[in-house]
C-alpha cells in the first residue's frame, strides 16, 4: 500500500497567482491506470474535503508594487511543485488511524497499524481551481498526472 495525492492550486482568477492549494492523500494498491482513473474521478469535488496548505513563504514573487511572499504564478506552481508541496506530504502521513486492528494471539492487546507513506516518486494528479471574484472554485479538468 502506498500514497497517492490530488493537488488542487488555487489560482486567483485576476491576477493568476497561487498563495494556497488544496491536497487529499488516498492509500491505494494498484496500477497506475486505476490510480489515475480514480483521482481524475475524484478531482471536480474532493477537494471540498481535502486539507489547505498554505505555498511556503520563500516562495516570492515581485513586481513594480514590491514583493511578495508564498504566492506563486501557476506555472512557477508547476514547474516547482515538488517544492511547493513536500511539507503538505509529510504532514499528509501523519492523517492516518492510529489503531488499526487489536492484536490478540498474545493474549495482551496490542494495536495494530499501518503507517502510510509516500513512495519517493509519489503519483500525483494536479488540477487547478480558478478562484472567481464571489469566492467560487471552478475545477479546470485538464488535471496533469505529475508523477515527481
Amino acid at each position: 500500500m502506498e500514497l497517492v495525492a490530488n493537488v488542487w492550486p488555487v489560482v486567483d482568477e485576476s491576477t493568476g497567482l497561487v498563495q494556497r492549494f488544496f491536497m487529499r492523500a488516498y492509500a491505494m494498491e494498484s496500477d497506475d491506470n486505476v490510480i489515475s482513473t480514480v483521482l481524475q474521478a475524484l478531482a471536480p469535488t474532493d477537494f471540498r474535503i481535502a486539507r489547505v496548505f498554505k505555498v511556503p513563504e520563500r516562495f516570492k514573487i515581485t513586481s513594480e508594487h514590491g514583493t511578495m511572499s508564498g504566492a506563486v504564478p501557476i506555472g512557477a506552481f508547476q514547474q516547482n511543485i515538488q517544492a511547493i508541496i513536500e511539507g503538505a506530504y509529510r504532514e499528509l502521513e501523519c492523517d492516518y488511524a492510529k489503531v488499526q486492528g487489536i492484536d490478540m494471539s498474545s493474549g495482551t492487546p496490542k494495536p495494530v497499524n499501518v503507517v502510510p507513506r509516500f513512495p519517493e516518486d509519489p503519483y500525483t494528479i494536479i488540477t487547478s481551481l480558478i478562484e472567481t471574484f464571489d469566492g467560487q472554485l471552478l475545477p479546470q479538468m485538464t488535471g496533469s498526472q505529475h508523477d515527481t
